[in-house]
């Protein structure tokens, strides 16, 4: 079990998706000042493009979000989290 926290926040003149992970006794994974970066690449009407990371809206009541994980070798799997009400 994990926690992680994003933040989407201005970074020169763009956005930035930030996150920090934290164990379930609220350790950080990384050092107080590192987080994991995604800089804006694109804004359409239904999606919003991070480098690395993807939310699509599917319909009003659900959104989808694509994230390229790198795993233990350093290749990058594809993992897809439905979000619906």
């Amino acid at each position: 079990m994990f926690y992680e926290i994003e933040v989407i926040r201005e970074v020169e003149n763009s956005l930035m998706l930030q996150l920090k992970h934290f164990s379930s006794d609220l350790t950080g994974w990384k050092s107080i000042e590192e987080t994991v970066n995604f800089p804006l690449k694109e804004i359409t009407e239904n999606k919003v493009t991070f480098e690395g990371m993807t939310f699509e809206k599917v319909s009003a009541n659900e959104i989808t979000i694509d994230v390229a994980i790198k795993n233990k070798n350093q290749t990058v799997d594809p993992v897809k989290f439905n979000y619906n009400n």
